[in-house]
């Protein structure tokens, strides 16, 4: 098994306005569960993934935490960090915890579920080669 740290940097601090709906998509119902349930599980079943650092609207870091991280033992969920205005204020505000010991990094939108292990595998094993 590698045993490299790959941390994978999760947005999910953006509101959706663009949706119509008072609830943020990171948190809206897809199969019983908040949308970010499903990037997170991939993430967590992932043997390639070390880490997880996820970025959240401040006001609901603490729901982030008991209500998706603890609820669905997420271990891999090492950080969770105030996101900022834009996408790029959130990766980079998750960016700013990564350890220096991190051999890669991926960012991968929230809601953005249908991913596969085979996919992060395919970004990885290149990256790692060169």
């Amino acid at each position: 098994m590698d045993r490299r740290k790959v941390v994978a940097l999760v947005p999910a601090a953006g509101r959706g306005l663009r949706m119509g709906t008072k609830t943020p998509k990171q948190f809206l119902g897809l199969g019983g569960v908040p949308l970010l349930v499903h990037s997170l599980r991939v993430f967590e079943a992932s043997r390639v993934i070390t880490e997880v650092i996820l970025a959240v609207p401040a006001e609901d870091r603490d729901y982030c935490r008991d209500e998706i991280v603890a609820r669905h033992r997420f271990s891999k969920v090492r950080r969770i960090v105030a996101g900022g205005k834009q996408r790029q204020d959130s990766v980079r505000h998750a960016l700013a915890e990564v350890e220096p010991d991190a051999e890669l990094v991926l960012v991968h939108d929230a809601v953005r579920p249908f991913f596969t292990e085979d996919m992060i595998a395919r970004v990885t094993d290149p990256a790692h080669r060169h």
